[in-house]
């Protein structure tokens, strides 16, 4: 069976929701090309915060795509090297 390959998001990592208790719950990707890109996975404060307001390349799948929307399933992030 061949796996799929994963895509990759670069782009400022920012926090975009919090619960009662002051933790972010939810971070999306603004890109380059103008995109905003909601990230969705496991343990998203502990793995993400390091790299909050950070640019970042991140890894994983697209869950939907919409003109409004885009939804990506994140499994790795590491800091980028590219200049903003």
């Amino acid at each position: 069976m061949k796996a799929s390959k994963l895509n990759v998001v670069t782009g400022i990592l920012s926090p975009i929701s919090w619960n009662t208790n002051n933790e972010v719950v939810e971070y999306s990707v603004y890109t380059d090309k103008d995109e905003d890109i909601l990230l969705k996975g496991k343990n998203l404060d502990s793995n993400f915060r390091f790299f909050k307001n950070q640019k970042v390349k991140v890894s994983g799948n697209f869950l939907s795509s919409s003109s409004d929307l885009r939804v990506f399933q994140a499994s790795r992030i590491e800091k980028s090297d590219d200049t903003v």
